[in-house]
């Protein structure tokens, strides 16, 4: 579908747009609420934390209603003190395009398949497009940052590699 992208003018609380991305990080894997206060609102009492996420989950509901107004009523579920968004519903999201991109390009390298794994690192890194949530100041954000920046440095050595090997020098 149509790409679109999450801004911080987007949203009427900051709060609920850190909520959303600690959910889209999750992929489609359910969080409990008490880790999701944790991350939002980390020396927070619970009850305090709890009252928060409630108003953060609102927001985020309604943004998600304006956004996508054929999805957005069941992006965000709730089970058993757990959310979790869609992923499937939300639509593609770049960062997990280019992650698959390289774990595919490794596969491929694996299997020797030199062209496919460049074709899959030429795909893949264009879709890295900087700091993963830059404009975050949560600082749960960071780990998952390294983790793309790592993931970046990887592909980009790789894709020299696989030039290299096919001598392609000018390309590395």
């Amino acid at each position: 579908g149509e790409g679109w992208t999450l801004g911080v003018t987007a949203f009427s609380r900051r709060k609920a747009l850190d909520l959303l991305r600690h959910l889209v990080l999750a992929r489609g894997t359910a969080v409990s609420r008490d880790a999701l206060i944790e991350h939002l609102w980390p020396d927070i009492d619970p009850e305090a934390g709890a009252n928060r996420l409630h108003v953060a989950l609102h927001a985020l509901r309604v943004f998600l209603k304006q956004a996508l107004p054929c999805a957005g009523a069941s992006l965000l579920q709730h089970r058993h003190g757990h959310y979790l968004i869609d992923i499937d519903a939300l639509g593609t999201v770049d960062a997990f395009q280019f992650a698959d991109g390289l774990v595919e390009a490794r596969r491929r390298v694996r299997k020797d398949d030199l062209s496919g794994a460049l074709a899959c690192l030429e795909q893949a890194l264009p879709l890295y497009r900087g700091e993963l949530f830059a404009d975050a100041e949560d600082v749960s954000f960071e780990a998952p940052r390294q983790s793309f920046r790592n993931r970046h440095r990887e592909a980009l050595s790789l894709m020299v590699e696989l030039y290299l090997r096919q001598d392609r020098a000018d390309a590395a």
